[in-house]
């Protein structure tokens, strides 16, 4: 069984996830807008993002704006769980998501594992890295 991450946007899900896949060193990142919609669908042309997905690490993360006039609530009550394969790597991604985001924990040791920290992106989205004991 596997769950996957999907976020929610208000008009930035497509630079988001841009950036994501570039963070995470993923390929297949695909976008598909409200205006690529039928008109049969009913639903708004709009540039905002209808759905976002890439995989890396042989997992995914999708993604969507919120169709216009949505109210929106960044991600609250939820973080995206990475684990980085070493703690320089860790490092890296931590200060990528940090870049114009908001540290909650600062990446550092722990007493559960050699590295781990807690940051908001820019974007609104909560993040924890960790790197697991080996």
């Amino acid at each position: 069984m596997t769950f996957t991450p999907h976020l929610y946007f208000d008009g930035t899900c497509a630079e988001a996830m841009t950036f994501y896949a570039d963070l995470f060193g993923a390929g297949d990142l695909q976008i598909m807008r409200f205006s690529d919609a039928s008109g049969e669908t009913g639903l708004p042309s709009s540039d905002r993002v209808m759905h976002a997905q890439f995989s890396a690490g042989g997992h995914a993360l999708m993604g969507s704006d919120v169709p216009p006039g949505t109210p929106h609530q960044p991600q609250t009550s939820v973080a995206i769980t990475h684990t980085a394969p070493d703690t320089e790597t860790g490092q890296v991604l931590f200060d990528r998501l940090a870049d114009g985001g908001e540290v909650t924990m600062p990446f550092a040791p722990s007493f559960f594992a050699p590295a781990f920290g807690m940051v908001t992106d820019r974007f609104g989205t909560h993040w924890m890295i960790i790197v697991m004991p080996g």
